[in-house]
């Protein structure tokens, strides 16, 4: 399974995806999982409290063969997909990390020397990523922000795309735009969930539809931020994380046919197959702080 964070700038990508991890990591998750930072900011290894790769895809682009297809001796064996993982990890850039008790391995995108496109680095990127997936049971993207980005990739598939939003006109424009060029670039999307962060007034969203989570503003996080706190130290019955849980459920039940503890929630998301992001009224602040006082 691909899954892939997509949204405008400053919604919570990064956050959102080192909380995915962590409530892996809680329920014991023992699947091959591999994590991109797709960033040229590249903080998801700070957010989640560990070391990040002192190497990245970036910095060997040129000496490492990334292209499975065009390797023509292999040793006995080893499949290309092996091959490309192990050059990857023997020259650092694929680092094997720890969060709880949950081992996993961990990717950097980086970003090139000087001024210019991302072009060839999201090449090397798309390369590695289609010789690799087969190595893993679960590969977690948090990707940059915009549109730009998507129309370079190449894959063949993902299989949650989570558009990361919050209540506002530009970010609800955003996130279609992205999907969208998502759809165009020839990608085959499994489903597409839509995470609100950042929720005071539910009630001026409307109904939220299927695949559609409603995620409430966390001062906490705000804290992590500012101080640089990892995101595990966020309480376990946190509102966020329950909020999450029906995503969890889907990632758990898709890549592992272990039978895992889950937090209870109370609702579940209505099945249908719709895939349409709730309408924000226009004209309005669709949401406000409880103390803003309008």
């Amino acid at each position: 399974m691909i899954i892939a964070l997509a949204g405008k700038g400053g919604v919570g990508k990064t956050s959102l995806a080192g909380i995915l991890i962590d409530e892996l990591a809680r329920r014991h998750y023992k699947q091959k999982l591999l994590v991109i930072d797709a960033d040229p900011a590249a903080t998801l290894a700070m957010t989640l409290g560990i070391d990040a790769p002192a190497v990245t895809l970036a910095d060997i682009r040129d000496s490492t063969p990334l292209d499975a297809g065009q390797i023509k001796q292999l040793p006995p064996g080893t499949s290309p997909a092996r091959f490309v993982r192990d050059r990857l990890a023997s020259d650092g850039v694929i680092a094997r990390r720890r969060l709880r008790e949950l081992d996993f391995d961990l990717l950097l995108m980086g970003h090139g020397q000087g001024p210019g496109c991302f072009c060839r680095i999201n090449q090397a990127l798309t390369q590695a990523l289609a010789s690799i997936q087969a190595e893993y049971d679960l590969i977690i993207i948090d990707n940059e922000a915009g549109l730009e980005h998507v129309s370079r990739y190449r894959l063949n598939r993902v299989d949650l795309f989570l558009l990361v939003l919050t209540p506002g006109q530009t970010s609800w424009q955003v996130a279609n735009r992205i999907k969208t060029t998502a759809e165009a670039t020839g990608i085959s999307i499994g489903q597409t969930w839509y995470l609100y962060n950042r929720v005071y007034e539910t009630s001026r969203l409307g109904s939220p539809g299927p695949r559609t989570l409603l995620l409430p503003e966390c001062s906490t996080l705000m804290m992590f931020d500012r101080q640089g706190g990892p995101l595990h130290a966020l309480a376990g019955n946190h509102p966020l994380r329950l909020a999450l849980t029906p995503l969890i459920e889907q990632i758990l039940a898709e890549t592992t046919t272990a039978t895992l503890t889950a937090i209870p929630f109370r609702s579940r998301l209505p099945a249908d197959d719709g895939d349409s992001l709730p309408e924000i009224e226009p004209g309005i602040e669709p949401f406000r702080r409880p103390d803003a006082g309008i």
